[in-house]
């Protein structure tokens, strides 16, 4: 009996030994005790190392803010109204300002102006103060003079029987477009200073415009961008809206 106990002692003591240096080996081996993770964590806690930029690679090229329409949602107007017909609904328009200060020698002829036709809904703007007779556009936008003094400057309306008036909605009926422009509630010119002050001209306001034509266009204020480098002037991104009534 005393041989077997200490038979059995021996067996567990050499068994002991042999486990007790494996798992000193073990240790020696991987000091963490932690495999293959060891590597991976190492790296995420090393300070000294940027995590993994997730964030989407740059597009290259450049793009205008004054190039996007920034369109607000389409009103869904009715495409008929007692009396009007509804030619134009929501066409986006650009109005920039003049590239330059024009000379206000000869009454601003030669001064850069950007003009709007409103009977057609279209933007020149490439063209001079002097020329607006011969198209005869409907607005125009002119930097004249010392800081924009001399007396056409600013944006103002050439149509001599047309009549322009201020909104504060856009879903409106032609024939409260129309009562709006008779108010005539707008100065014309809008003069340089009320333009770099935002002092008429203002986001999600509108111009109601009634032109010698009888048309009655909405000119809908989605944004507004500053030049500093053009005088602080500024770029108007419309969503134009027109109506021609029935008789015309």
């Amino acid at each position: 009996m005393l041989a077997f106990v200490v038979g059995a002692l021996t067996t567990l003591l050499i068994g002991g030994g042999i486990a007790f240096v494996i798992m000193q080996l073990l240790q020696e081996r991987d000091p963490a005790g932690s495999g293959s993770t060891t590597a991976a964590t190492s790296q995420t806690d090393n300070p000294d190392r940027s995590p993994a930029d997730t964030s989407p690679p740059a597009t290259s090229g450049t793009s205008s803010q004054a190039d996007s329409t920034d369109q607000a949602d389409p009103i869904d107007r009715a495409t008929t109204a007692a009396g009007w017909r509804l030619t134009k609904d929501d066409e986006p328009l650009v109005i920039r300002p003049p590239g330059a200060e024009g000379d206000a020698f000869a009454s601003c002829a030669a001064s850069p102006s950007t003009f709007v036709e409103l009977n057609n809904l279209t933007v020149i703007t490439d063209s001079n103060h002097g020329s607006y007779v011969a198209d005869g556009q409907t607005l125009e936008y002119m930097n004249c003079g010392e800081n924009g003094t001399a007396p056409s400057s600013g944006i103002k309306l050439l149509d001599g029987q047309g009549i322009m008036g201020s909104v504060q909605k856009r879903n409106i009926s032609p024939a409260e477009c129309r009562d709006a422009a008779r108010q005539a509630n707008l100065p014309n010119p809008i003069t340089i200073r009320q333009i770099q002050d935002d002092a008429v001209l203002k986001k999600n306001t509108g111009i109601c415009v009634e032109t010698s034509a009888k048309n009655v266009v909405l000119l809908w204020i989605n944004r507004v961008d500053a030049h500093p480098d053009n005088h602080d002037l500024r770029t108007y991104l419309i969503t134009a809206t027109q109506w021609s009534p029935e008789s015309s």
